[in-house]
């Protein structure tokens, strides 16, 4: 019975091909393999010349906090949250003006540190930062 047991489950697994194999066989006839390959090689080769060019530019904003202090960098944020909403990105640009306008007067009461030519500055960074950082997703 063993035997049979072995042999059984061994010959039905060896008579027919599972899914991926078949669908591998299928593309396979489909496109030449050294085409596939040097296409896809390329495909890779730009996909991480971008992916390096993003870090680059990640790199000269000044770090997760776009150069300022985590701490500020929070004050920040919530502040354009509470003035902007969440969706900042989405925003025309009228609505984009007024916010602009809104969050630097926010931003300003809470830092007082900071003038609002630097807050300014900082909200264009932290919007290049995350348009970046989605770029760098979406590679």
């Amino acid at each position: 019975l063993e035997d049979r047991a072995a042999e059984g489950p061994a010959e039905s697994r060896s008579s027919q091909p599972s899914e991926a194999a078949t669908a591998t066989r299928r593309c396979a006839r489909s496109l030449p393999a050294a085409a596939t390959t040097t296409e896809a090689d390329d495909v890779i080769a730009g996909l991480q010349d971008e992916v390096a060019q993003v870090e680059a530019a990640l790199e000269t904003l000044g770090g997760a906090s776009c150069g300022w202090t985590a701490e500020d960098h929070a004050v920040f944020l919530r502040a354009r949250t509470q003035v902007c909403g969440s969706g900042v990105r989405g925003a025309s640009a009228a609505e984009g003006g007024r916010c602009e306008e809104a969050l630097l007067n926010r931003a300003g009461a809470l830092l007082g540190g900071y003038s609002r030519a630097q807050i300014g500055e900082h909200a264009s960074r932290t919007a290049q930062r995350e348009a970046l950082l989605s770029r760098r997703r979406a590679l």
